[in-house]
């Protein structure tokens, strides 16, 4: 559509061009969102898993409701140590940038 007036012409672009890269937009915000939710909802499924027994078992013992076994005690703590293995992995399988860092690190360590 074109107004002319004076010699000056103003050429407004059609609605649909504008509503539609307002709608590309949001549906690519709002799957970077929902990716964001699942590596969180992962990541946080991973502390809960890893943590929770441990923290149960400790409750229990404080409490004296249980006398756990140092096996059951080592292992336990393992278990919650073992979530700071997890998390880099999660990261770097989940989201890109994370991925190429680690890329570069293990590049840049195979040339050293």
């Amino acid at each position: 559509m074109e107004l002319n007036k004076t010699n000056v012409t103003i050429r407004v672009p059609p609605f649909e061009t504008v509503t539609d890269l307002s709608c590309e937009r949001q549906q690519l915000s709002s799957s970077r969102e929902r990716k964001a939710a699942r590596i969180l909802g992962l990541i946080l499924g991973a502390f809960v898993v890893c943590w929770l027994p441990f923290f149960v078992k400790e409750l229990l013992v404080g409490l004296q409701l249980l006398i756990a076994s140092p096996e059951v005690s080592d292992f336990l703590t393992w278990l919650g140590y073992a979530n700071s293995l997890m998390n880099p992995l999660l990261y770097t399988s989940f989201n890109e940038d994370f991925k190429s860092a680690f890329k570069k690190l293990v590049r840049s360590k195979e040339h050293s």
